[in-house]
């Protein structure tokens, strides 16, 4: 019973955030905007710009975590949280494109997402441990789909990013590399697990500061729904709503997304 009411308080929050996603979308941009629930993500919206472009914006909706009582947990987003639930979605819509992805979060961040967001397409070399634990949380979530790894998959899971990764990230990603493959081959892994999570941290590392240079604007994170959406435990609107991340740069405040 409690998980069919909190996946109905979820789909009333998620109401409530995109009516008001769409206000704002239209008080924006007008006739020339158009929307589209439940498509690539929870809301899909796009609109014309004044030189005639296309402009298309992804927006996730997640409301605030609760337990089997519907009490608020209130504990913040982790970092391996966004990767495994957040990231791969939205890499997959903003592939080839210049589209945005925005997540409207009913919870905080972390203090380390947090910092991974202000870093923007620097991140590499400003905070190597979190861009790195970034890296390879999604690159050893392929590895772990992609082959049969058996009674390894708890250790390898557990293996930690070591945390005197150096700034310079061409020698930072050799060693996240070589360390994590020799663990794997160590705990009687195949050899094809340390392959496949080698190529898929390059092609992150190739993907990632692309999609979040200054000129990208990518990504945003907004805390507490839309500026009128209430929280479910309460009823009432919540105490803020804000981006997070410095003003200006790519995983700061979409362009076109209402305070």
């Amino acid at each position: 019973m409690s998980g069919g009411i909190q996946a109905l308080r979820g789909f009333d929050y998620q109401s409530t955030v995109i009516l008001d996603r769409l206000f704002a979308h239209f008080d924006e941009h007008g006739l020339n905007g158009s929307v589209r629930p439940e498509g690539a993500d929870d809301l899909d919206l796009s609109w014309v710009g004044s030189d005639g472009s296309i402009h298309e914006r992804f927006e996730q909706i997640k409301k605030p975590r609760e337990d089997q009582e519907t009490n608020p947990s209130r504990h913040p987003w982790t970092l391996p949280q966004v990767a495994s639930e957040l990231i791969p979605g939205a890499l997959a819509k903003l592939d080839g494109n210049m589209h945005q992805q925005v997540w409207i979060l009913g919870d905080e961040v972390s203090a380390e997402v947090n910092d991974l967001i202000a870093a923007g397409h620097a991140a590499p070399s400003r905070i190597p441990v979190a861009y790195w634990r970034l890296v390879h949380s999604l690159a050893r979530d392929e590895a772990l789909k992609a082959f049969d790894v058996g009674g390894t998959r708890p250790r390898l899971v557990r293996w930690p990013v070591p945390t005197d990764l150096p700034p310079d990230p061409e020698a930072a990603l050799a060693r996240l590399v070589e360390g994590f493959t020799q663990f794997a081959l160590k705990i009687g892994a195949s050899a094809a697990i340390g392959d496949g999570y080698a190529v898929a941290v390059r092609r992150l590392h190739a993907r990632l500061p692309d999609v979040a240079r200054p000129d990208r604007d990518a990504f945003a994170i907004r805390i507490g729904g839309g500026g009128r959406a209430p929280r479910p435990e309460t009823g009432r609107a919540p105490v803020r709503s804000r981006p997070i991340g410095s003003r200006g740069h790519p995983f700061s405040q979409s362009s076109g997304v209402r305070q």
